[in-house]
Parts: structure tokens; C-alpha cells; sequence
């Protein structure tokens, strides 16, 4: 009912405006651009904020990989460990 509604006044203003033959292409392509719209309208991004400013896209930091526990001072290699004694 609603889209019967709104195609009766699409077609009274395009006949005052005298562009009859414009009327199913308006609408066609109004149509398809709902469907796009509503398509997209799914759950919004992390990223995505409200406001006018341009906010940098988030994005998860990469996992180092091969280095195991480094950066702790446990690991020595075994010439190392044999020469201060502590081996056979």
C-alpha cells in the first residue's frame, strides 16, 4: 500500500512538471538504489565513528613469529652454557 501511495504522487508531480516519460526510469533507478543501501546496512566496522573527521582504520598488530623467548635473557647457546661449567 505504502509504494502504491508513492507511485500515485510520483506520477501527479511528474505530470505537473510535465515529465511523464521520466517516471518509470525515476523510479527504477531509485529503487535500486535502496536495495543497494539497505544491502550495505549490515553491522557496522570497529572503525566506523560517528562525526565528520577522518579516523584512521584500525587494525589488529601482527603477531611476531620465530623468536620465541628472545628478549627474556634465558636463552644461550650451548657452547656458551658448556664453556662456563655448567655441563660435563
Amino acid at each position: 500500500m505504502f509504494n502504491t501511495v508513492i507511485k500515485e504522487i510520483d506520477y501527479e508531480v511528474a505530470r505537473i512538471l510535465e515529465l511523464e516519460h521520466l517516471v518509470e526510469t525515476v523510479r527504477a533507478m531509485v529503487l535500486e538504489l535502496v536495495r543497494r543501501r539497505l544491502a550495505r546496512a549490515r553491522e557496522a566496522k570497529r572503525e566506523a565513528i560517528k562525526g565528520t573527521e577522518e579516523l584512521p582504520r584500525i587494525e589488529k598488530p601482527e603477531r611476531k613469529r620465530g623468536k620465541g623467548r628472545e628478549g627474556e635473557g634465558v636463552t644461550r647457546r650451548l657452547d656458551e652454557f658448556f664453556g662456563e661449567g655448567g655441563g660435563a
